[in-house]
């Protein structure tokens, strides 16, 4: 019965009418996913007893509505939780003037008015001297209406009546001349004044008003007039974090340095201004289904009909390829253990992100940067200091975390292809620094060595970076000798090869060193290969990779030699 009534009571309150109050919300946090965002919002509001309907502007359009969470403070009752889009009558507004053709108004406006003041002047001009001959003409003495004394007198005002009304009337011509090219000229002005005043007129745009505002409405109920503190959080697509990292050694007896960055987008529609991040790598989802295990199944990479993928070491992990380390000494080629043939050209893929197109950077020192927070099933990095990060695309980037990895520095070098010994940098312990598939720039001695990608699944303990050549480590290969040995009875013929390897440390520390070549595979059963010396190397007798690992001290030098026997038909041309 109280079940009965309470549900009872609750459809009269939904009934009853709600008193709407718009409200104004601020960003506090923003949780961001590697493809997208949770947006968390704060706001204060007055209830009054009774039904209240709550809204809040201006949220994303792209926010996902099944992911719309809201809760009050108090003894407020959310009752209802939903998406509205408010939309607006739009309003035409004079759009602002280009500043050329305000300075072109006002200069018209101006020009015009002092035409106007000349042409004030020359009117009272030809007013004044068309009195002045007035006067004259209707003067009695020149009209032989008055007395006169004398002949000469008339005839003198005669002389003065034919000079004066010459020189008026010239005066009069000269002031109607400027009268009417004043006049032109005043018309031409007002002309091209009302030109630009029309355009002025119609040039009208949408008003600043949105015509479309997404909102959040809460419908909440109280028992009494109180206040509140609302607090929502909605999910949101167009947003997300590229990870990336540098990796940094000053020699071979320092650790590696490993800095994690994060780059930063965000389209929304609405500004994270001063908020709180955190980065987070879970999968954006608004389902509440509890996800299930499919079986997992090993199987052998050689056996699948895939592209190759690029390993953790930024590389191939194809068994016919090399390691490739992109923008390295001009994509120097480093034979892996597995390499069969030294033609393969393999570049490492992007990780796909391209976005925007200018970056911000903003570096936190380690003291900003909070300690990883591990969850059940991912892992979410607290940025401690707030950023502010507009709606326009553009990335903005920060360091994430910044620590020592362990780190032991060897040489590798493989003559056949070059003679320069590399520097090795093995890192033991980079597992449990909850690293993401990025890329990584590479730096050694404070130069950037090249580029590489960094990929946590795959099943290796150790990371391998090449960070550099090493001059001091001398290196020669030649051939001294190949012997071709034709038998008279057989359809047959044998070549014996023998390599010599040069090596000498020139530093003034012992050099760990593997040195790396390799001896033909035959695919075909006419053509055989057998090893004869190696001088102590160790053969993998699938990839034909012959390896020796040397321990030189300081200006120690090794020779190795190695002979490998072929043979094969005589009628087959052997490459």
């Amino acid at each position: 019965m109280k079940k009965q009534l309470f549900i009872f009571t609750l459809a009269v309150l939904t009934a009853m009418p709600a008193m709407a109050n718009k409200i104004n919300s601020r960003i506090s946090a923003v949780t961001v996913y590697i493809n997208g965002a949770q947006v968390y919002r704060k706001a204060k509001s007055t209830i009054k007893k009774g039904t209240n309907e709550i809204i809040i502007n201006d949220v994303s359009p792209y926010l996902n509505q099944k992911s719309i969470q809201a809760n009050c403070s108090g003894s407020a009752l959310i009752l209802d939780v939903k998406h509205n889009i408010e939309y607006n009558n739009p309003i035409m507004v004079s759009e602002p003037l280009p500043e050329k053709i305000q300075r072109e108004i006002h200069s018209l406006e101006d020009s015009l008015f002092y035409q106007n003041l000349r042409l004030d002047k020359l009117t009272n001009q030809i007013y004044n001297l068309s009195q002045e001959k007035k006067i004259i003409t209707n003067n009695k003495t020149i009209r032989g209406e008055g007395k006169s004394d004398s002949l000469a007198i008339f005839m003198l005002a005669v002389e003065f009546y034919h000079e004066k009304l010459e020189i008026i009337e010239g005066q009069l011509m000269n002031l109607k001349i400027s009268e009417h090219k004043l006049r032109k000229s005043q018309d031409r002005t007002q002309s091209e004044l009302n030109d630009l005043r029309s355009y002025s007129q119609h040039k009208t745009v949408a008003p600043q008003v949105k015509a479309q505002v997404h909102q959040i409405v809460l419908t909440v109920f109280s028992d009494y007039d109180t206040e509140t503190d609302i607090a929502v959080n909605y999910l949101v697509n167009r947003a997300g974090w590229i990870p990336s990292y540098d990796l940094r050694a000053q020699s071979a007896d320092e650790p590696v340095n490993l800095t994690y960055k994060a780059s930063i987008f965000q389209k929304t529609g609405e500004d994270w201004d001063n908020v709180k991040l955190t980065l987070s790598t879970f999968s954006q989802d608004c389902s509440f289904t509890i996800p299930t295990l499919a079986m997992w199944e090993i199987q052998d990479k050689s056996l699948m009909a895939t592209k190759p993928q690029a390993n953790i070491f930024g590389y191939s992990s194809d068994t016919t390829a090399y390691i490739q380390q992109s923008n390295f000494y001009m994509n120097t080629l480093i034979p892996t253990n597995n390499a069969t043939s030294f033609t393969t050209n393999v570049t490492t893929n992007s990780t796909g992100f391209q976005i925007g197109n200018s970056q911000d950077q903003f570096i936190l020192p380690k003291s900003l940067v909070s300690n990883t927070d591990k969850t059940l099933s991912n892992v979410e990095f607290a940025i401690k200091n707030r950023y502010s990060i507009p709606s326009d695309g553009k990335e903005t980037m920060m360091v994430v975390n910044n620590v020592d990895l362990n780190s032991k520095f060897d040489y590798i070098a493989v003559p056949k292809v070059n003679t320069d010994a590399f520097l090795l940098a093995n890192l033991t312990d980079w597992r449990k620094h909850n690293l993401l598939p990025a890329k990584a720039n590479i730096y050694f001695n404070n130069s950037f060595v090249g580029e590489t990608e960094i990929h946590p699944s795959q099943m290796e303990d150790t990371l391998s970076l090449a960070m550099g050549r090493e001059r001091g480590i001398e290196i020669t290969r030649k051939k001294i000798e190949d012997e071709t040995i034709d038998k008279l009875l057989g359809k047959n013929k044998t070549r014996n090869i023998t390599i010599e390897i040069a090596i000498k440390n020139t530093n003034s520390t012992t050099a760990s060193i593997d040195i790396k070549d390799q001896i033909p595979v035959s695919k075909n059963d006419n053509i055989k290969v057998k090893k004869i010396e190696l001088d102590g190397g160790r053969l993998n007798e699938n990839t034909g990779i012959i390896t020796w690992r040397l321990d030189l001290k300081p200006n120690q030098g090794k020779i190795i030699k190695f002979t490998y026997e072929v043979t094969h038909d005589k009628e087959i041309d052997v490459i």
